[in-house]
């Protein structure tokens, strides 16, 4: 529920993606940013609420994935 790195108050996000044709890459898998607390959901607005505080301060590090390559490396 909190940040990553409290101190800094910044939240850590990885995503890889899959290089393609001309430059292009993809997503590999979807990225998450939270989960949503149905039962708190109703008090919230949209300038106050949990996903909102959650994004101010994010660092989000896209790494390459390529097959044969081993997760050492």
């Amino acid at each position: 529920p909190g940040p990553d790195f409290p101190d800094a108050g910044v939240e850590l996000k990885t995503s890889a993606v899959i290089p393609h044709r001309k430059n292009r890459y993809s997503a590999k898998e979807r990225l998450k940013l939270m989960s949503i607390n149905y039962m708190k959901l109703p008090a919230e607005t949209w300038s106050n609420n949990s996903l909102m505080r959650k994004c101010e301060t994010i660092l989000l590090l896209f790494t390459l994935y390529e097959r044969d390559l081993s997760l050492l490396d």
